[in-house]
């Protein structure tokens, strides 16, 4: 009967047979390109951070918050950290240069030591330094020079206060701490974001600190992390929380 049945219908059984060698062709195509792209994602995740280990917060480290954080970067497991400050203010350009206009944009307050992984690649070539930021400099994406008609030399208003273009940042590798873009996004050095009147009472700021441990240590520095900060509104993540969340996603 199979003989009969493959005789009368063989064309519907090459058909079938076709299907099936189709579909296990195209479910390991799918596995294999997941795998690859949780590899590549989980290589760089200390760059997507910019550390080993984030500490954040919605409100400046004051008070309890800031004693408990200084319980966690007192640990011996801890070899270097540095804050960052990301906020949201308008810009226009400054001394009346460019196609006018005002445009919502992230600044990105740093310190010296940022980042740890992660390093914004310059458009003209040249290696990021904390210098190109400190002392009012800033450095911008291009579409906002692209919209505000300026370049490199010319200065941008922030909150009321000019800031010199150094550079324009080609890849910023280091993902948002909201996790959503709000507008482009701006370096300035953190002393000179403090300086300006945007972080008081009522501000909408997030502050990072960023921290590198050994690779053994991760783990149970994050760890120790919550449980310092249990109860409070701070969240402490590793690379290894994105890369985990990364499988998942995957998954």
């Amino acid at each position: 009967m199979a003989w009969r049945e493959t005789r009368a219908s063989w064309g519907r059984l090459l058909f079938f047979f076709v299907c099936v060698a189709i579909g296990v062709a195209a479910i390991v195509v799918l596995r294999s390109l997941v795998e690859t792209v949780r590899v590549t994602l989980t290589r760089e995740a200390r760059q997507l951070i910019g550390a080993d280990v984030v500490l954040q917060s919605q409100r400046a480290w004051t008070g309890e918050l800031d004693t408990r954080l200084g319980r966690v970067l007192a640990d011996a497991r801890v070899r270097a950290h540095t804050e960052v400050v990301e906020t949201q203010t308008m810009a226009q350009p400054a001394d009346g240069k460019g196609s006018g206009g005002v445009r919502l944009v992230e600044l990105r307050g740093v310190e010296a030591a940022f980042p740890f992984y992660g390093v914004p690649e310059i458009e003209d070539g040249r290696p990021y330094a904390h210098a190109l930021v400190a002392g009012r400099g800033a450095l911008v994406q291009p579409d906002l020079l692209r919209e505000f008609g300026l370049g490199v030399g010319d200065r941008i208003s922030l909150a009321g206060q000019p800031f010199t273009i150094r550079g324009v940042v080609a890849r910023d590798r280091v993902q948002r701490a909201s996790g959503m873009a709000l507008g482009p996004r701006i370096y300035v050095d953190l002393a000179d974001l403090r300086a300006l009147p945007l972080l008081g009472f009522g501000s909408r700021a997030t502050y990072q600190v960023l921290v590198r441990v050994d690779a053994d240590g991760v783990g149970a520095l994050t760890e120790f992390g919550r449980s310092v900060f249990q109860g409070q509104t701070v969240t402490v993540r590793s690379w290894r929380t994105v890369e985990d969340r990364i499988g998942r996603n995957l998954q």
